[in-house]
C-alpha cells in the first residue's frame, strides 16, 4: 500500500496496489440468462420462459432468507418489476456455488437481468419486425408504474431523435428498468 504524506502528516490519501484492492474483496456474480418466448401472429409475447443460473448472494449471507430454495433476489427485474405485460411467464433459478466469494455490488440483480431482458425485448421486437421503442410502448401498461415508464422512455426516445435514422456508423437504444 502507497500512503501519500506532506511534512511527515498523512493527507488521507492511500491507494492500494490492483492486487491488493481486490485480492480479500468480494466479487460481482458471475451468472447467465436463457430465454425462450412465443409470439402471437402480431408478434406480442404470450408465453415467456426465463432460466437465470449463478450464484446466491442472499443464500451466502442469510441462508433462512431462502424459502423452498427460491432466491427471489436473483430473480430481480422478472417478478413483480417486470415492466412487460406477459400473460404466461415463468421465471426458473438455478443455483451455483462458485469458489470465489460474491457479494452485493449495487442492485446486483436488477443490472444483470434488466440487461437480459431487455436483449430479449430487442430480439422479439426484431422478430416481431417492430420498431424496439414503439413494441415496448405496446408491452407496458398493467403494471403501477406504467406511466412512468412510459413517460421515461418517451422522453429518451425523444431526447435521442429515435424518429430519424442515425448517423453512419451510429447505433443506438434504449430499455427499461427498475431498481
Amino acid at each position: 500500500m502507497r500512503r501519500s504524506c506532506q511534512g511527515g502528516r498523512s493527507t488521507g490519501e492511500s491507494a492500494l496496489e490492483p492486487e491488493e484492492d481486490t485480492q480479500h474483496d468480494f466479487y460481482r456474480p458471475l451468472t447467465m440468462a436463457r430465454m425462450t418466448a412465443g409470439l402471437d401472429a402480431s408478434g406480442i409475447p404470450i408465453a415467456w420462459h426465463v432460466q437465470l443460473a449463478g450464484p446466491s448472494i442472499l443464500g451466502q449471507f442469510f441462508p433462512q432468507a431462502i424459502k423452498d430454495g427460491v432466491d427471489k433476489h436473483m430473480e430481480e427485474g422478472f417478478l413483480d418489476e417486470m415492466p412487460y405485460d406477459v400473460e404466461n411467464d415463468l421465471v426458473e433459478y438455478a443455483v451455483r456455488v462458485p469458489h470465489v466469494p460474491v457479494g452485493y455490488w449495487r442492485a446486483v440483480n436488477f443490472n444483470q437481468n434488466d440487461f437480459y431482458r431487455e436483449s430479449f425485448i430487442e430480439e422479439m421486437a426484431h422478430e416481431a419486425g417492430a420498431d424496439p421503442y414503439q413494441y415496448r410502448r405496446k408491452l407496458i401498461g398493467k403494471h403501477p408504474n406504467a406511466k412512468r415508464f412510459l413517460g421515461v422512455l418517451d422522453a429518451v426516445a425523444e431526447k435521442a431523435g429515435w424518429d430519424t435514422p442515425p448517423p453512419q456508423g451510429v447505433s443506438r437504444g434504449l430499455a427499461v428498468g427498475e431498481a
